[in-house]
């Protein structure tokens, strides 16, 4: 919800959607530009509001093209005190390129084993630059400070 919040002082506009919400208001093949952020449960269970998105997405007769038009990113989020860390995000992350779609921004995996800020901080920072390059806008905003002041 933070990305989704701040994405119009980056000069961007976004929509926010929950995996749960499949093919009712969202359906991942339908969108251009998609940021997934997913945490993982217990050792690398996805969350249950993933379940129903998840069995329908790892369908093997869906086509190598399916997702051919979607640019995307992952941000996993998960703990390496259990053996599975970000299984759920990297999951997405292959699934999504099986498919056919490109990353536009490298895929980020966050532990709270150490502290999810560590790699949070810095990837939405990147974030929004990718994001500006890929939607064809130059820079950030002169009023918005890349390094967090």
């Amino acid at each position: 919800e933070e990305i989704h919040n701040t994405s119009e002082q980056y000069g961007l506009r976004s929509r926010l959607f929950c995996l749960s919400q499949t093919d009712k208001k969202f359906s991942i093949d339908r969108e251009k530009l998609v940021v997934i952020i997913c945490s993982t449960t217990g050792d690398g269970d996805p969350p249950d509001t993933v379940l129903k998105f998840w069995r329908r997405f790892k369908k093997k007769t869906l086509p190598n093209t399916h997702l051919s038009a979607v640019r995307f990113t992952v941000l996993g989020l998960g703990d390496s005190n259990y053996g599975n860390f970000c299984r759920m995000g990297k999951l997405l992350d292959a699934r999504c390129s099986e498919l056919g779609a490109t990353h536009f921004y490298p895929s980020g995996y966050a532990d709270d084993g150490v502290g999810l800020e560590i790699v949070i901080d810095p990837w939405i920072r990147g974030l929004w630059i990718a994001l500006r390059v890929e939607m064809g806008l130059s820079d950030l905003p002169p009023d918005v400070a890349v390094n967090g002041e």
